[in-house]
């Protein structure tokens, strides 16, 4: 599955250990019930820009058992 997202959440956390970084860096998704059935997913982050997309694992999961 995948989906889109925007950056709505302010991320101290991630300002004060990148001062590049915007403080809005983070996002929150929620997927409607019973949209993935009941399983562990790995999370994968992909970004696409000038062409290229690149991908981010940072290792997540989560789990859906409803």
């Amino acid at each position: 599955m995948q989906t889109s997202f925007s950056l709505t959440e302010q991320r101290a956390d991630v300002a004060a250990a990148r001062p590049d970084a915007p403080l809005v860096s983070g996002f929150r998704l929620t997927l409607p019930h019973g949209v993935l059935p009941v399983g562990s997913y790995h999370v994968y982050l992909a970004v696409e820009s000038g062409g290229k997309t690149y991908v981010c694992d940072s290792g997540r999961y989560i789990d859906a058992n409803h």
